[in-house]
């Protein structure tokens, strides 16, 4: 039986060089803890690229390219979320110690 050859970059273009093969092109530059910033009218400062959830609960967004919120529920402790959000609304959102990542 042949041994796949796996060190051929699934992911090429993902990476700022060839130097740097496993750090993305797109390193994270901000970090807002959203629990001051949960409103029903204003959007963050940013679009997010991840939201961390600290503390369980359910999540009430509004997407990127959207108009209306979300509820995603009973999201658990310390979940990474990969999701593009422009608010989180306080209608819905139970989840505490949130972390809005650019």
């Amino acid at each position: 039986m042949a041994i796949p050859d796996n060190s051929k970059d699934r992911f090429g273009g993902q990476y700022a060089d060839g130097r740097r093969v496993g750090e993305p092109s797109w390193p994270m530059t901000r970090a807002l803890s959203a629990d001051a910033l949960i409103s029903d009218s204003v959007d963050l400062a940013f679009v997010s690229r991840a939201v961390w959830v600290g503390s369980a609960g359910d999540l009430s967004v509004v997407m990127a390219d959207d108009a209306g919120s979300r509820v995603i529920p009973l999201v658990p402790d310390g979940t990474w979320l990969p999701i593009r959000i422009k608010r989180i609304t306080s209608i819905g959102t139970t989840a505490s110690n949130i972390v809005v990542f650019d």
